[in-house]
């Protein structure tokens, strides 16, 4: 182990299932674990190798949970919060803020600036379909030759069409006076269709919908 101490630590919990060493016993250096399970049957070993880092190590992470739900009509911003480290902060070390997409249903890189991702309204889109996209990106955080990297989950919700007759749901036309409706107002907030597709059907009485043309139907 390098250390009287930590093996002393180490040797007490070697029966244990997990074992656990104080980063003040541990010394810097490269240390192989082996880890042996046995049961009545058979015996399994697996070993692990840990080096300890005469610095200090980065920690990424992301402000929210690993998965977060978004609208594509507001702009999204990923934010890595304050960095934390293992051991002792060299002021004079640089620390660098790398993000990349891992998937998604179209590449949206947004505009990274250290800490922070941004997306501009209208980049994170639904799916062609309509339905929930979901895009992963990936967060690295280095210090000179060491580096941790986490994920997260963007999920961008479909929102529902906007249907909009202009002048509202009544309306007075005089006998003399052209009609004309206009629906050009309605919106396809996550624009997964276009050109949207319009159609109009019209009746004499709130319970009989004919298609518009059929006048004989109406008599």
């Amino acid at each position: 182990m390098g250390d009287d101490q930590a093996l002393k630590v180490f040797c007490e919990q070697q029966n244990s299932a997990k074992v656990v060493i104080s980063a003040t016993l541990l010394s810097p250096g490269s240390y192989t674990f082996v880890l042996q399970v046995n049961n009545s049957i058979e015996t399994s070993a697996v070993s692990v190798v840990v080096l300890k880092s005469h610095t200090y190590i980065p920690v990424a992470s992301i402000d929210g949970t690993q998965s977060q739900k978004t609208i594509s009509t507001i702009p999204y911003v990923l934010t890595s919060s304050a960095v934390s480290f293992c051991g002792d902060v060299n002021s004079s070390s640089t620390v660098e803020f790398k993000w990349s997409q891992v998937s998604g249903p179209s590449v949206v890189s947004g505009t990274a600036t250290g800490r922070y991702l941004r997306f501009n309204a209208g980049e994170l889109r639904p799916k062609s379909d309509g339905s929930t996209a979901k895009y992963t990106y990936m967060l690295t955080v280095s210090v000179a030759e060491f580096s941790s990297s986490t994920y997260v989950d963007i999920i961008v919700e479909p929102q529902s069409l906007i249907t909009t007759i202009v002048g509202g749901s009544e309306r007075i036309v005089s006998r003399l006076s052209n009609l004309t409706l206009d629906g050009s107002k309605s919106l396809d907030r996550d624009n997964v269709s276009i050109p949207e597709a319009y159609s109009w059907t019209c009746s004499l009485s709130s319970d009989k919908f004919v298609p518009c043309g059929l006048e004989s139907n109406w008599n």
